[in-house]
């Protein structure tokens, strides 16, 4: 499961593993070929990319965090078009959760009458689900078995500081 979740987020380097999020959804959109498409002649097929200290201009905290968010989903809006999956590394998803907690509220409605329930069981950011996909080690640098391939890195989950705002089919 690990190499299926390291090539699920890999650039497509690593012989016999499938182009993952980071050769699909790349970090510097405007080089590399996908699909035999080459990014840098046809900009139709960059996807875009936001970093908050380039293009937000903030070091990234659970404080800025939303307004980065915003300031890059605006920019994945057309026609019925939408982010509807985003996945975070721990990092980011620390970031966004500690960024709820100011407007959590406590409720007691499914609780034991005595106990009150705080956090959230799950996460949604506008039409999107929010998913952790980092848990225990993350995106490690540690080499995976040698059973598995003696030549990769990285026990799978989303790289280090990384969140991706997927676009799905249109809603119908």
């Amino acid at each position: 499961m690990n190499g299926l979740s390291q090539g699920i987020y890999g650039d497509g380097t690593v012989t016999n593993s499938v182009g993952g999020l980071q050769l699909l959804v790349a970090a510097t959109p405007t080089s590399g070929t996908v699909g035999g498409i080459d990014r840098s002649q046809w900009s139709f097929w960059q996807n875009q990319s936001w970093s908050a200290a380039t293009n937000g201009s903030a070091v990234l905290s659970s404080s800025t965090i939303l307004q980065q968010m915003d300031s890059l989903w605006v920019q994945l809006i057309r026609g019925r078009d939408y982010p509807d999956l985003i996945i975070a590394d721990n990092v980011m998803y620390k970031y966004y959760l500690n960024a709820l907690q100011a407007i959590q509220r406590i409720q007691t409605e499914n609780a034991a009458p005595d106990m009150a329930e705080a956090g959230f069981q799950s996460l949604k950011y506008l039409n999107a689900d929010v998913v952790l996909d980092g848990g225990f080690q993350g995106f490690s640098g540690d080499p995976l078995p040698p059973q598995l391939s003696s030549s990769t890195s990285a026990v799978g989950g989303a790289p280090s500081t990384t969140m991706y705002m997927l676009v799905g089919p249109a809603a119908q």
